[in-house]
């Protein structure tokens, strides 16, 4: 598919990314998390990944202020959203050995 971009179209965008950049400070880089949402973090991680590593995630923006803390093996879902699944696995490097 073919994207026929505009300049007009382009220069709004830049506005996205002055705005985005006027919101950064030492504490707080949203740059990244706009890479986050366009996927362009996933993106350098799966151009880096060694070969038969399982793709990685990002961990933001999934962090929520004031969410309860939960133990291992603690239901993360509400009751009443079904039933509880479970997930068992096991982590190795690429070669298949336990990490």
């Amino acid at each position: 598919m073919e994207t026929r971009l505009t300049r007009q179209e382009w220069a709004g965008r830049g506005g996205v990314l002055t705005a985005t950049g006027q919101k950064c400070d030492d504490e707080r880089q949203e740059f990244i998390l706009l890479s986050d949402v366009l996927g362009f973090s996933s993106l350098v991680d799966l151009i880096n990944a060694a070969d038969g590593a399982t793709e990685s995630t990002v961990p933001r923006p999934f962090y929520v202020p004031g969410a309860p803390v939960r133990a291992m093996g603690d239901q993360l879902g509400r009751p009443e959203d079904g039933s509880p699944t479970l997930v068992r696995g096991r982590v190795t490097n690429p070669a298949g050995e336990p990490l």
